[in-house]
C-alpha cells in the first residue's frame, strides 16, 4: 500500500484470508479501505454488506455507511449510523459520519446535536 500498488494490496488480503484465519479480521478490515482509499465505492458497498453479519465488528457497519454517504445516498447513511450508534454507543467515529450526513442533509442543527452527545 505504501507504494499504492493497490491491486496487489487486494490480492495479498485474499491471500492472508484464505490461508491465514487469525489474521483475517485485520485483512478485510485493510481490503474495505482500499476500495474507499482508490474511490471504489460501489465495491466498497458489496464487500461490506457481503460482512454485514458480523455484528461485533463495528468497522464493516461505518465502512457500508461511508460507501453509501461517497455514492450520494445519506439517507441510507443516515440509517445505517443510527443503528450503529445504538449497538456501539462508544464508537465515536460513527458520531463524526452522522454529523457530516447531516451537514449533507443541510441539517447542520442535526449535526450540532449528533456531535454534543457523542
Amino acid at each position: 500500500m505504501q507504494k499504492h500498488e493497490y491491486a496487489q494490496a487486494l490480492n495479498a488480503c485474499d491471500q492472508v484470508v484464505a490461508l491465514l484465519p487469525a489474521y483475517q479480521h485485520e485483512a478485510l478490515k485493510i481490503k474495505g479501505d482500499i476500495f474507499m482509499l482508490t474511490g471504489r465505492f460501489g465495491d466498497a458497498e458489496q464487500f461490506y454488506s457481503q460482512l454485514k453479519d458480523h455484528k461485533s465488528w463495528p468497522w464493516v457497519w461505518l465502512g457500508l455507511a461511508k460507501s453509501m454517504f461517497q455514492q450520494n445516498n445519506f439517507k441510507k447513511a443516515a440509517e445505517i449510523l443510527n443503528q450503529l450508534i445504538i449497538e456501539h454507543i462508544a464508537y465515536i467515529e460513527a458520531y463524526d459520519w452522522m454529523a457530516k450526513v447531516q451537514q449533507s442533509l443541510a441539517d447542520s442543527h442535526g449535526a450540532q446535536r449528533i456531535l454534543e452527545r457523542a
